[in-house]
């Protein structure tokens, strides 16, 4: 059934944007549970992002190689890569996505 969205009162539009967000969400969700999730470009720089975070706080292989990329591109922020790498082995910054898996 289609909404009419101009028609709608402010309080009505409110509950109808939280009742669609609230099913996008759980739809997300079994995507996830069930392995059915559909790759676009950008779930593909979520999920590298979360793989970085994991490398970073791991110490694992290609660590030199993010850090050098943290530091090149924020060079006017000194200590901003290592606060970085801190917060990753910290679990303070964690991952988003893989780690729902």
């Amino acid at each position: 059934m289609k909404r009419n969205l101009s028609a709608m009162t402010e309080q009505q539009r409110r509950e109808y944007d939280a009742q669609r967000q609230a099913e996008y969400r759980e739809r997300k969700r079994n995507q996830r549970e069930t392995g059915s999730v559909i790759p676009n470009e950008t779930l593909t720089r979520e999920v590298l992002a979360d793989l970085a975070i994991m490398i970073l706080a791991s110490g694992a292989p290609g660590n030199d190689t993010l850090v050098a990329g943290l530091t090149a591109y924020f060079k006017d922020r000194a200590g901003f890569p290592s606060h970085i790498v801190h917060k990753c082995r910290a679990g303070k910054l964690r991952p988003k996505i893989v780690g729902t898996f």
